[in-house]
C-alpha cells in the first residue's frame, strides 16, 4: 500500500514540477528537473514493488537510487548556474555603480570621459566624424539647495535628468558630469549645426516647472558647445574649451548656448584686463548714455526713450554695453554700473525738463536692469535719492525688468518687488517670449508695457512661432492694459508685419538709432517740425 501511495504522489509532484520547468530561472529549472528525476525513480521502483516486477524491466527495481543520483547531479548543476547568475548580477551591479550616477541614474563622469576619448579617437581616424558635445550647467542651483534642502536638491537633479532623457534621441549619450552639470554627446552623423537646436530644446525643457516640496521651480541653464575634432589630444582639453564657452554664455546673462571658438582661450586674460579698465572707467567718468526712441508704428511719434550705456574707451573708442556688461557681471561691478546709470539718467531728465526739451509729460526715459540687480536694496534707495535730488517726477523714469522678476519666487525678491511698487515708477517687462513664463504675475507687478524679444523681428513676416508670440503679447497687453513694444525692427516690412499683428509701438535702427543727448534733441526738434502724419519711417529723416 505504501508503495502504491508513493507512486501516486510521484505522479502528482511531477505534474506540479512541470510548471516550474517553464520558468526563466535556469537554476530553478535544474532543481525541478533533479527533483522530478528523484520522484520518477521512486515512482518506478514503487510500481515494481506493487506489481512484483511482473512484466517490468529489472532496472525498475533500482530506479530510486538512479533517480537520486540524477537528482544530485541536477542540483549540482543548479547550484553552479545560481552561483554564476549571482556572479554576473554582482558584476552588472558593480559595472552600473562604476559608470552611472547614483542620484540621476545617468552615465557618470567616468563613462562620459571614456565616450569622449573614443569619439576623439574616431575623429583622428575619420576627420569628418566629429561629434558635438554640449556641457550644461544649471544656473544658481545653489539657491535651490538653500531653499529646499540638499535632499530635495538631489530630487530636483533626478527630475532634471529624467526631463533631459525625454529629449534624448537614439544614439546620443547623456550623463551627469558632476555637481549640477550635465553632458550630452551627439551622434557623429548629426549635422554640427544641430547642436544649437538641441541646446534650445534642452533650455526649453528646463523652463518647464519642477515641484520641490511646496515650491514650484523654473530652472535656467547655460550651455557650452564644443566639436570633438582631431586637434584635441586629451579629454580634459575638450571639457575646458566647453567650459570657456559656458563662461561666455554665463556672462551674457545665462539661459543661452554658446559654441566654443579658439579666440575664447585668450578671453580670461582679456576679460580681467577689461574688468580693471572698467573699474577705472567708473572712477574716471568714461561711461555715458545714448538714447534710442520708442515710437508709434502708425505715426512715428516718440513714446519714450531707452537709455543705453556706452563706454568711451581711451583706445578702443565707443563700446556698446554688450561688450562690457558681461564682464561687469562676472567681475562684480554690475551694481556700481547700475547706480551710475541711474545718476546719469536722472541728471539728463533734469536737464531736459529744465531746458524745455521734455515737451510731453507722457514721455519717459527707461533704463534696463539685469537679473543680477534684482533684489538690490541699495538700487531702490539710489533711485529715490536721485529722483529727489534732481526734482524728477518718478513717472518719467521706467525700469525694464527681465522675466526673472516674475518667475523667481525667493521670499527676499518678493519683498523687494513690493518695495519697488512703492516707488511709483513705470515698469516694463523686457524680452517677452525669450523663455517660458506665467502671465498672471503681470498684474501683480503692475507692468504698464511689454517689450518683445528682439529675436522675433527676423521671423515676424514668415515664422508662425514668432507671429504666435506677438499675438500672445498683444492679447496679454489688452488683458493687463499694457503697451506692447517690438524691438529690433530693421526694415519697413518688419514694421508693417508688427502693425498687422496688433503691435502699436516699436524700436530699432530702422525707426531711429541710438544717439547722443545732443543728437536726440535735434531729432526731436526735426520730428516736431515735420510732424509725420503717415507711417513714414523715422529713418527717412536722414539723422542716422
Amino acid at each position: 500500500l505504501g508503495a502504491m501511495v508513493l507512486a501516486v504522489l510521484a505522479v502528482v509532484v511531477l505534474a506540479l514540477l512541470v510548471r516550474r520547468l517553464r520558468t526563466d530561472d535556469m537554476a530553478l529549472r535544474w532543481f525541478a528537473a533533479g527533483l522530478g528525476a528523484s520522484m520518477v525513480g521512486g515512482g518506478l521502483q514503487s510500481a515494481s514493488v506493487v506489481f512484483d516486477g511482473a512484466g517490468l524491466p529489472e532496472v525498475f527495481s533500482v530506479a530510486f537510487p538512479i533517480g537520486n543520483l540524477v537528482e544530485s547531479v541536477c542540483w549540482l548543476v543548479a547550484l553552479a548556474v545560481r552561483f554564476r547568475a549571482e556572479h554576473v548580477a554582482d558584476r552588472r551591479q558593480l559595472w552600473f555603480a562604476a559608470y552611472h550616477d547614483s542620484i540621476t541614474g545617468l552615465y557618470n563622469r567616468h563613462w562620459l570621459c571614456e565616450e569622449i576619448a573614443a569619439a576623439l579617437a574616431a575623429a583622428a581616424r575619420q576627420p569628418r566624424e566629429q561629434r558635438q558635445l554640449l556641457l550644461l550647467d544649471l544656473d544658481d542651483f545653489a539657491k535651490v539647495n538653500a531653499r529646499c534642502g540638499h535632499s530635495s536638491g538631489d530630487a530636483v537633479l533626478h527630475e532634471v535628468g529624467a526631463a533631459l532623457q525625454r529629449v534624448l534621441e537614439p544614439g546620443e549619450v547623456l550623463g551627469r558630469f558632476g555637481g549640477d552639470e550635465f553632458l550630452l554627446l551627439l551622434r557623429a552623423d548629426q549635422d554640427p549645426c544641430a547642436a544649437e537646436g538641441r541646446a534650445g530644446s534642452i533650455l526649453t525643457k528646463l523652463a518647464e516647472p519642477i515641484h520641490c516640496g511646496a515650491h514650484e521651480l523654473r530652472l535656467r541653464g547655460t550651455i557650452g558647445i564644443a566639436s570633438l575634432h582631431a586637434g584635441y589630444a586629451r579629454v580634459d582639453d575638450v571639457i575646458a574649451d566647453a567650459g570657456l564657452a559656458q563662461d561666455i554664455a554665463r556672462r551674457r546673462g545665462g539661459n543661452v548656448a554658446v559654441r566654443f571658438d579658439a579666440s575664447m582661450r585668450r578671453r580670461p586674460q582679456e576679460c580681467e584686463r577689461l574688468r580693471r579698465e572698467l573699474a577705472a572707467a567708473l572712477r574716471a567718468d568714461q561711461l555715458l548714455l545714448h538714447y534710442q526712441p520708442v515710437v508709434s508704428l502708425d505715426t512715428g511719434r516718440p513714446l519714450g526713450f531707452e537709455a543705453l550705456l556706452r563706454w568711451q574707451h581711451p583706445t578702443r573708442g565707443l563700446l556698446p554695453a554688450a561688450q562690457f556688461i558681461p564682464i561687469a557681471i562676472a567681475g562684480g561691478l554690475i551694481h556700481e554700473l547700475g547706480y551710475h546709470v541711474i545718476r546719469l539718467a536722472c541728471e539728463q531728465l533734469r536737464d531736459w525738463q529744465r531746458h524745455g526739451t521734455w515737451y510731453d509729460d507722457g514721455q519717459y526715459l527707461s533704463i534696463n536692469l539685469s537679473t543680477v540687480q534684482l533684489g538690490d536694496e541699495r538700487l531702490l534707495e539710489e533711485i529715490r535719492h536721485r529722483l529727489d535730488e534732481h526734482g524728477v517726477d518718478p513717472c518719467a523714469l521706467r525700469l525694464e525688468l527681465p522675466e526673472a522678476a516674475l518667475t523667481d519666487d525667493r521670499p527676499d525678491l518678493s519683498a523687494w518687488r513690493e518695495r519697488l511698487l512703492g516707488q511709483q515708477l513705470l515698469l516694463c517687462l523686457d524680452d517677452f517670449g525669450s523663455g517660458s513664463m506665467p502671465l498672471a504675475p503681470l498684474a501683480d507687478l503692475a507692468f504698464d508695457s511689454i517689450k518683445l524679444d528682439r529675436s522675433m523681428a527676423p521671423g515676424v513676416m514668415h515664422q508662425g512661432r514668432a507671429q504666435s508670440l506677438v499675438r500672445a503679447a498683444v492679447a496679454a497687453g489688452e488683458q493687463f492694459s499694457c503697451l506692447v513694444v517690438a524691438k529690433g525692427i530693421e526694415s519697413r516690412e518688419q514694421q508693417e508685419a508688427f502693425k498687422r499683428l496688433g503691435c502699436g509701438y516699436g524700436q530699432g535702427d530702422y525707426l531711429a538709432p541710438p544717439m547722443s543727448a545732443d543728437a536726440l534733441i535735434a531729432w526731436i526738434r526735426l520730428w516736431q517740425a515735420e510732424r509725420p502724419a503717415d507711417t513714414m519711417s523715422l529713418s527717412d529723416s536722414r539723422l542716422h
